[in-house]
């Protein structure tokens, strides 16, 4: 079974799953997770970093640095999950590269972090040859986190066991999303998109991370949406999915580019060697936004700002790259 024919086949069997075997909680929703919103301002604005570099290791140290420091994310909470892409066997920038996830790993702890997890989920124990833990042992994350003692969490798609109901009374959509356990009860979520094309979202960056934080009901309810024409709602629930999660930080490795088609297969730009940090989700998306632009004469900023404006009606983050104070290292 290929990943793509396993997402076809989970469409049926995850809305079975989400109306016979839920709880009845699920149809109710909890509260949102305990959020800090952006801890990193300057002047009550939204600082957002875009380092460049050759050495990932002294672009995310000058990046943190640059953006106030390690500290004002242990006020928050000194316990943090790490939130990368590992969608496919597929490497870097397809998913996100190790070197960023043992990177960004490293340096928390050495800034103070005391425990740091990384999570993802992209499988289920229900198909053997798509079993969890797949993709992070293919890309080596797990031979590393055994090396390095780092925890690692393979949150199955569709165990309901796993997933919280959690709603947002601000959304269009009345229904909660069901968001994993481990990242409704972390206490910071730093979230490590690559920066890639995708053929329904648009762009795949800060806001389509969070896809894979959510049971597979509602991604295939999502993508419901969108193959009965309605871009619209498909888009609402992108953003929906990314309120649940509301991560702290935002790390996004564009050293290099999934450019013209996506979000597997596409064009790779090479050395395009940008680091963009910043707290404020919304902020990365726009910048991320214009600088895929500039690698792509396909895209279109403008191609997001139905995702944007509603990500920042429910406060979280600003779309006005004008209202941001950008520093460029």
């Amino acid at each position: 079974m290929t990943r793509r024919d396993f997402v076809k086949s989970s469409f049926g069997l995850s809305g079975f799953l989400a109306a016979g075997l839920l709880p009845s909680t699920a149809f109710e929703g909890n509260p949102m997770r305990p959020w800090a919103r952006n801890p990193f301002l300057k002047g009550g604005k939204p600082v957002l970093v875009a380092v460049e570099g050759d050495s990932l290791d002294r672009m995310l140290r000058k990046g943190i640095e640059a953006l106030g420091g390690w500290d004002l994310l242990l006020r928050v909470a000194d316990q943090a999950v790490l939130k990368p892409n590992f969608v496919t066997e597929d490497r870097y920038p397809v998913t996100t590269s190790k070197d960023t996830v043992f990177t960004v790993w490293e340096q928390m702890r050495q800034g103070g972090m005391k425990r740091v997890s990384i999570f993802e989920a992209q499988g289920s124990r229900l198909a053997k040859v798509q079993s969890p833990e797949r993709n992070m042992k293919a890309l080596g994350i797990l031979t590393e986190a055994r090396t390095r003692r780092c925890e690692t969490i393979a949150g199955d798609l569709f165990a309901s066991r796993e997933y919280v109901p959690v709603r947002n009374p601000q959304w269009v959509t009345p229904e909660p999303v069901l968001v994993h356990e481990r990242l409704r009860h972390a206490g910071v979520v730093v979230n490590l998109p690559t920066l890639k094309r995708h053929a329904l979202a648009g762009m795949s960056c800060a806001l389509k991370n969070q896809f894979g934080s959510v049971m597979m009901a509602e991604r295939a309810k999502a993508h419901r949406f969108h193959s009965e024409g309605d871009r619209a709602s498909f888009e609402r629930r992108l953003v929906e999915f990314a309120d649940a999660v509301r991560p702290e930080l935002t790390i996004v490795d564009a050293r290099s580019l999934l450019t013209r088609t996506g979000p597997v297969r596409g064009e790779v730009v090479q050395s395009v060697n940008r680091l963009i940090v910043c707290g404020d989700i919304v902020a990365a998306d726009a910048y991320c936004a214009q600088l895929l632009a500039d690698h792509d004469s396909t895209f279109l900023p403008e191609r997001m700002e139905d995702q944007l404006r509603y990500a920042a009606s429910l406060g979280l983050g600003t779309r006005d790259l004008g209202a941001v104070e950008i520093l460029e290292v």
